[in-house]
């Protein structure tokens, strides 16, 4: 069997190095059978990059761990792995988790058709095994379309623990965003938002300007990375995340991606942050 290693170097002889994070599978040298893959781990940094091949012949007297797909007993091991705990095993194989998730186009296509409530139930019943496996309680923080305090009672008697607020704090008074980035927020109208595609093709949330139609016609050019996206190659690209975040909140926005939160066309108006936790919290 081939299998692929993609690095910025040359690696004649693999060999385990400990990395700075505890990864899916812990410490050990990563090889992928697919091809593209390493290409993509090779040039990640934008830099020069090879694809390192070998020849791999089973060894039965080593200690193999396989996960033909992904199941709770690899959840499980995943898990362990990224706390830090070391495993017996000589060589491990199976799918790795990621770490940029969330709906895919093809849903968005339909997302009136989308339960949330549907949604949280589940992560909520789902997480209740692990509760009970772990002796430890996992607080559920629900995100997304959170405007008021209605609201919030809402995602709390469903079971939720907490909830994420994004958009309503980028108008205060207080946020450090440029006063052009927070008047976008105020202006922008509800036909002027749009699901568009983040670098490594996630969908995200924006409002539509100038630097989403020039994306449209044609790729950025990327001078430098910043290494923000491990999945993310400079040479395919249509431009760069962190440049279009940077430029945004400088109030740049001509060249700045403006991602916001579905109910931003609710907000009219400037606000403090006092004022804001008064209004979501006591209603």
């Amino acid at each position: 069997m081939t299998l692929y290693h993609g690095s910025k170097d040359i690696v004649e002889y693999p060999e385990i190095r400990k990395a700075q994070f505890n990864k899916d599978f812990y410490f050990g040298f990563y090889c992928t059978n697919i091809e593209k893959q390493a290409e993509r781990w090779a040039t990640r940094y934008g830099e020069k990059g090879y694809i390192n091949r070998y020849e791999y012949t089973e060894n039965t007297e080593l200690k193999i761990l396989r996960f033909e797909k992904m199941t709770e007993e690899w959840l499980d091991f995943i898990i362990s792995c990224r706390s830090g705990q070391a495993h017996q095993y000589d060589i491990v194989e199976g799918p790795m988790a990621g770490g940029h998730l969330g709906f895919q186009e093809s849903v968005l296509e339909n997302i009136e058709n989308i339960d949330f409530d549907a949604i949280l139930c589940g992560v909520i019943d789902s997480k209740k095994p692990y509760e009970e496996k772990y002796t430890k309680k996992i607080p559920v923080a629900a995100a997304g379309g959170i405007f008021d305090r209605q609201d919030i009672d809402h995602v709390l008697s469903l079971g939720a623990d907490a909830v994420q607020i994004a958009s309503r704090f980028v108008v205060t008074k207080e946020c450090d965003a440029s006063d052009a980035y927070k008047r976008a927020y105020i202006e922008a109208g509800k036909g002027n938002i749009q699901i568009v595609k983040s670098p490594v093709g996630m969908p995200g949330r924006a409002v539509r300007n100038a630097f989403i139609r020039q994306v449209e016609q044609h790729k950025q050019e990327i001078t430098g990375c910043y290494q923000c996206l491990e999945k993310c190659n400079p040479k395919e690209v249509p431009y760069c995340i962190t440049q279009a975040l940077i430029h945004a909140v400088k109030g740049e926005l001509e060249q700045g991606l403006i991602f916001c939160g579905e109910n931003v066309s609710r907000i009219h108006e400037m606000t403090t942050v006092p004022e804001l936790m008064r209004e979501l919290t006591q209603g």
